[in-house]
Parts: C-alpha cells; sequence; structure tokens
C-alpha cells in the first residue's frame, strides 16, 4: 500500500490528463481504430481492493472511466458485490480476472472452471471483457492462460460477444507490476495503463 495516497493521486491525475476521452462502450472499435484516444485504463484487482476507492475518486475527478477486472473466487469479491454494482451503475465497467489453467492444470478442467466462473459472475454482473491473471508464482502459465482464452471467447457455448483484454492486445503497455510503473514495452496506440486496486 501506498503510504502517501495525496501522492499518487497527483500521480495519477497526471497520467489521467494524457487521455483525452476515454469509453468504456467504445471497447469494439478500439482495436480496429488507432488514434492518440486509444488509451484504455485497466485495474486488475487481484487479492484485496483497497486501492479501489481512491482510483474512482480521481477518476471521477477528472470524468474518466475506467474497467476493473473482478476475481469471482478472490475474497473480497462476494462481499463487495453491490459496491461494484453501483460502480456499473455510475459508468465503470467490470470484468472477468481469471487464473483457470493455474488452478487446475487441465485444459479441460480449465474450460469448465472457466465457464462456471463466469456463469457465476453473470449472475451480477453484465460482462463483455475478461482478462487472464498472471500470478507470480507461475510466470510461464500465464502464456497458457492467453492461448487458451483467445479459443475460448470464440467458443459460442461461453459467450459469443466476451473480449479478450490482455496486454499483448495493445502497442503500448504500462503497468505497476512489481509495485513499480513502468513501460513494459512502448510502441504506438492504443495504449493501456494497468494499476493494480491491491497496491494503492
Amino acid at each position: 500500500m501506498v503510504k502517501n495516497l495525496n501522492i499518487f493521486r497527483l500521480f495519477y491525475r497526471s497520467y489521467l490528463r494524457i487521455i483525452p476521452s476515454f469509453s468504456p462502450s467504445k471497447y469494439d472499435n478500439l482495436i480496429k481504430k488507432y488514434g492518440k484516444e486509444n488509451l484504455i485504463l485497466t485495474h486488475d484487482c487481484d487479492y484485496r481492493i483497497d486501492g479501489v476507492q481512491t482510483l474512482v475518486e480521481v477518476e471521477e475527478a477528472n470524468d474518466v472511466k475506467s474497467i476493473f477486472f473482478l476475481r469471482p473466487d478472490a475474497e473480497y469479491f462476494a462481499r463487495n458485490i453491490k459496491y461494484f454494482q453501483d460502480l456499473k451503475r455510475l459508468g465503470w465497467t467490470i470484468g472477468y480476472h481469471y487464473s483457470c489453467y493455474t488452478k487446475t492444470r487441465d485444459e479441460n478442467l480449465a474450460l469448465k472452471l472457466f465457464k462456471a466462473q463466469l456463469s457465476y459472475m453473470q449472475r451480477f454482473f453484465q460482462i463483455k471483457c475478461c482478462r487472464a491473471h498472471g500470478d507470480c508464482l507461475y510466470p510461464k502459465d500465464l502464456a497458457k492462460e492467453e492461448t487458451n482464452q483467445a479459443w475460448w471467447c470464440r467458443n459460442k457455448d461461453i459467450l459469443p460477444y466476451l473480449k479478450p483484454y490482455d496486454p499483448f492486445l495493445f502497442n503500448t503497455y504500462i503497468s505497476d507490476s512489481g509495485h513499480k510503473i513502468k513501460m513494459l514495452w512502448q510502441g504506438s496506440s492504443p495504449i493501456m495503463i494497468n494499476f493494480h486496486s491491491d497496491w494503492w
């Protein structure tokens, strides 16, 4: 956790100033269009959601909205459903954050878990996007998660409109992975900034 939230608010606000316009509803066009406006703001909610309120506060003050990727098997999920439903009503987007292969180590079981968790989340939210969770204990599994996701999202038995939202889809990726904010790779737009809720 950041000790001085005021410093983080100033830092985060400086990032938001480079966003000309952002709306989660534009997602379908973002991958097709490559303009300056194609900057996506996301937050992985891995194990805790301590920082969500701070992130929302700064975004609201700057008139932008982001996507919160929630893990349905995390301890925070069940007791915070209403909170995130309220955020969704206010314009934020809720996505599905998963690590099915890492948990099962079996592609068939991973697909079953993916479907089951997605179905559970659909009881509370209209889920249109997903992202694989890269567990630091199993870094090689992330590639497997993303490979599986590519064909899972095309499976009509799951959801025909579920969109993968992983860093490799973006030319520039800025993240706070490892508790340090860094540009992991730099190209042109579209750009994705991802701050975890666990640390702020």
